[in-house]
Parts: structure tokens; C-alpha cells; sequence
């Protein structure tokens, strides 16, 4: 439904539709009528930077290592305090 500029507006000396009122979108986001949109927007530029630095810090190891590394500081004996301590 479309609805009439005229109806949301007052004439004015220039015969152009003005406002009743501005209503900023800033002042909308803060009373939490609208949402934020670009409050988690990331560029592709900072986003291509992240994923770099994700590849770079994942290196895969073998599979032996972590287990023997995560127990290694660890005084468990048995199976079941083990998997506490992991």
C-alpha cells in the first residue's frame, strides 16, 4: 500500500513536502526500535586478514602428540582421573 507524501508531510513556502518531525535513525537505534545493522560488519579486507592468521596459527600435528602432551603434567594413574585432568 503505497501511502501519499502529502499525508506525512506539511506544506511549506517552496510548495516541497517537509517533515512534521526528524526522526534520526541514530536516535531510533538507541531507543531500540531499530536494529544496528553495521554494528558487527566487517570488511572484506580486515575478514581476508583474520582467515590468514587463523591458517597460519591451525597447523596440524599427529594424533599421538596432543594425547601425550595433555597428560604429560598430569600425575593421574588411572583411566578415570585422567579424564578429569584432561
Amino acid at each position: 500500500m503505497a501511502v501519499c507524501p502529502s499525508l506525512l508531510s506539511k506544506p511549506s513556502k517552496s510548495n516541497k513536502p517537509e517533515a512534521y518531525h526528524v526522526y534520526s535513525m541514530r536516535q531510533a537505534i538507541e531507543e531500540g526500535f531499530i536494529l544496528d545493522v553495521l554494528k558487527n560488519y566487517t570488511n572484506y579486507k580486515v575478514a581476508y586478514n583474520l582467515a590468514q592468521k587463523i591458517d597460519k596459527a591451525d597447523q596440524e600435528v599427529e594424533s599421538k602428540k596432543p594425547r601425550s602432551s595433555s597428560t604429560s603434567g598430569c600425575a593421574c594413574t588411572s583411566t578415570t582421573s585422567r579424564k578429569r585432568c584432561r
